[in-house]
């Protein structure tokens, strides 16, 4: 990856508390996980188009993860997929379902590494606003 972890925070800290809408989808729910996605590989950091994050298929964030790198030449030249606990700072992180009941899928950016818990400090959206919050 090419950020800092001056450069991580400064994004994080300048969108926590936004209502992020990037795609404009869906209408009924604006404000959702990918935008946080999105918002991270347009910043100068990474300097992606918008349309690398789109998610193919079925729509659903997971996507970005499960078709990568095919599905977006641009996110391959900025990430690597792997899987695993070896969750660090910067890490963008794709649940194929969130929580233990199952649900839609979820995408967050690792502020940290993985806790004695089994929790990851990230940057989330979904529901509302931005936040910095622990996610299992």
């Amino acid at each position: 990856m090419t950020y800092s972890d001056a450069g991580l925070i400064a994004w994080a800290n300048s969108i926590n508390g936004v209502y992020l809408d990037l795609d404009g989808a869906p209408r009924s729910a604006p404000y959702q996980c990918h935008d946080v996605f999105l918002s991270y590989i347009v910043n100068p950091m990474f300097g992606l188009p918008l349309s690398d994050g789109y998610a193919p298929g079925t729509e659903y964030t997971d996507e970005c993860w499960r078709q990568f790198p095919t599905n977006r030449p641009g996110l391959a030249k900025k990430f690597t997929r792997y899987s695993g606990t070896g969750i660090k700072a910067g890490d963008v992180i794709f649940w194929s379902s969130y929580g233990a009941v199952g649900g839609l899928p979820h995408v967050a950016v690792a502020l940290s590494g993985v806790n004695a818990q089994g929790q990851v400090y990230c940057v989330t959206q979904n529901p509302g606003a931005v936040k910095h919050a622990w996610l299992s």
